[in-house]
């Protein structure tokens, strides 16, 4: 049963950026990687003109995620029908180059200020047809190879990985150099049945804090902590992540590290990362903290400052702070005994805490699985705290198995006045 400390609301409402750990989907699952082709044009043949979507051998496809901006990155996201995935390519009149122009955006694949330096990344530009727009298609060993006005490849940036940078490199043949077509409809029917994140389109367990004027962005990883920093939330698309943190191999928190969380901490003027680890066994995911002391937290001067447990050490994940009446309160997903089979359930706790890496005094369970719609897969987990204008505080969390289509959100409710640790 919830504890009678809160009331309970439900919102029945389907994650779409869920909490789950142990996989990361990106797009609808189920979603055909093709759509139907709106002719007999088939890959290997000449490009005429039409709209296509262009992708790697690994089936990541050529975007602009959804942006409108001038100046916004061309780059590498796994392949869902939305028209930021669909480019118009039209033969220019009286040459042998194309335009390429996303159906989205009206905006055309572009060389920034038309240079010819290698490892430039291209971006998306007002459509002109200049020299900077304009690529050669050929097709050569099974592949299409992209060529600028100026002689060099499209390429991937690094390795074939989502969210990868296109660049412009010398014009090798390599397998980063070598394209797919498909002609597609302009209008993807399935963007009627789905919605698509048109901010991020990837990201597990996501989580913002706003300081100075600032938007801070995580989102787990899995290897490390990283952190993105931008001044407007519509912008973190375009923001380069960096890496603040790896862990040491070889310690209980060095793999498998989620849903990572930043708060700063006004009593010590610190900035503090909670985060979940274990050392590759599940049973042994804990929750952990590091330090700041920069006023930037985007500087890679992290330092580990311990696991933060109760008394109990039991299996801990989806750590968050509430902060209520000018105390502190850690708030996380735990089982109920040292076996999750035995304790057959996650369940919400809270505690007390008496710095920001130490809890005191035992923790107080405040939710457990108990409605129907939060029994599929028996899980209380991703807490967050909300206050609303009126100063009540509110806990908001993921009900069922995130890898159910149960997975909905919950929402705890503080008494007027009411002690988070009192049921």
């Amino acid at each position: 049963m919830k504890l009678n400390l809160f009331r309970i609301l439900l919102i029945s409402i389907v994650l779409s950026a869920s909490s789950c750990k142990k996989t990361e989907s990106h797009g609808k699952n189920g979603v055909s990687g093709s759509l139907k082709s709106t002719s007999s044009w088939q890959h290997g043949d000449s490009v005429v003109n039409g709209t296509y979507r262009i992708y790697t051998d690994n089936n990541l496809t050529l975007s602009t995620n959804l942006s409108l901006k001038d100046q916004s990155n061309i780059r590498l996201y796994d392949n869902v029908p939305t028209k930021g995935q669909r480019w118009k390519i039209t033969k220019i009149t009286g040459t042998d180059y194309y335009s390429i122009v996303n159906v989205n955006s009206g905006k055309a694949i572009d060389v920034p200020f038309g240079l010819s330096n290698t490892a430039l990344r291209l971006w998306q530009y007002t459509a002109a047809n200049n020299n900077a727009q304009q690529f050669k298609i050929e097709f050569q060993d099974g592949f299409y190879h992209i060529i600028t006005k100026n002689g060099l490849a499209l390429s991937v940036e690094g390795t074939k990985a989502n969210e990868g940078y296109i660049t412009q490199e010398t014009n090798t043949g390599a397998a980063l150099q070598q394209w797919q077509l498909e002609q597609v409809e302009e209008n993807p029917g399935e963007q009627q049945k789905y919605f698509y994140n048109a901010l991020l389109n990837s990201g597990a367990d996501p989580f913002i804090y706003k300081k100075d004027g600032y938007f801070y962005y995580l989102t787990t990883t899995g290897g490390n902590i990283s952190l993105s920093r931008k001044s407007k939330m519509s912008e973190l698309g375009d923001v380069v992540t960096v890496v603040v943190w790896t862990p040491p191999a070889g310690t209980m928190y060095s793999k498998n590290l989620w849903a990572p969380e930043m708060f700063y901490y006004a009593p010590t003027k610190k900035w503090y990362i909670y985060f979940a680890a274990d050392n590759g066994n599940d049973g042994n995911h804990r929750m952990h903290v590091i330090e700041n002391s920069a006023t930037d937290p985007t500087t890679a001067n992290w330092v580990y400052k311990g696991q933060i447990a109760d008394a109990s050490n039991l299996w801990a994940i989806d750590g968050t702070v509430l902060v209520n009446a000018g105390k502190y309160y850690f708030v996380w997903s735990g089982w109920r005994t040292a076996s999750g089979s035995n304790s057959g359930i996650q369940q919400l706790y809270i505690a007390k805490m008496s710095s920001p890496w130490t809890i005191t005094g035992p923790r107080v369970m405040i939710a457990e699985p108990t409605y129907n719609w939060e029994k599929n897969g028996l899980v209380n987990e991703g807490p967050e705290m909300l206050k609303n204008p009126a100063g009540e505080t509110f806990i908001v969390y993921s009900g069922s198995g995130c890898w159910t289509d149960d997975y909905k959100l919950g929402l705890l409710k503080l008494k007027t006045g009411g002690d988070p640790l009192n049921p």
